[in-house]
C-alpha cells in the first residue's frame, strides 16, 4: 500500500493587489495553498496523484522520483474538500493508505479525501 504525507507549505501563490471590481479574484488567488503529497511505492515504475483538483487525469500529475522509493507532487489548491487517488503504473488505483478520510465513489470504492485550509 502507498504510504503518503502532506505538506502544506502556507502563504498565498500571488499578492495581488487593485481596484475593487478585482479584489474577489486577488482575494481567491491569495488563498491559494501550496499542498505538497508523497507517496512511498518502492515497487512502481510510475506514480501519478488524480482527483477532482486535475479531473481525475493521470497525465496531469506523475509524481517526481525524490529517492528509489518515494515521490512527490506539489499542488497549488484554493481552500476546499478534494477526492484523489494515486495511480500506480498505470492501472492501480489506490487510496492514500496514510490518510484516514476516505468517500464513497461511483464504483463502489472509496477515494482519499484531502482538506485544504
Amino acid at each position: 500500500m502507498p504510504k503518503r504525507s502532506v505538506k502544506d507549505g502556507g502563504g498565498s501563490a500571488t499578492g495581488a493587489t487593485g481596484q475593487s471590481a478585482k479584489r474577489g479574484v486577488a482575494s481567491q488567488e491569495a488563498a491559494v495553498r501550496s499542498i505538497g503529497l508523497a507517496v512511498v511505492a518502492s515497487e512502481a515504475k510510475a506514480v501519478s496523484l488524480v482527483g477532482e483538483f486535475n479531473d481525475w487525469n493521470v497525465e496531469r500529475h506523475p509524481l517526481q522520483q525524490v529517492d528509489s522509493e518515494t515521490g512527490r507532487s506539489t499542488l497549488q489548491l484554493a481552500p476546499g474538500t478534494y477526492q484523489y487517488k494515486f495511480v500506480i503504473d498505470g492501472t492501480q488505483w489506490e487510496d492514500d493508505a496514510d490518510n484516514p478520510k476516505r468517500a464513497m465513489n461511483e464504483f463502489g470504492t472509496t477515494n482519499s479525501i484531502l482538506e485544504v485550509m
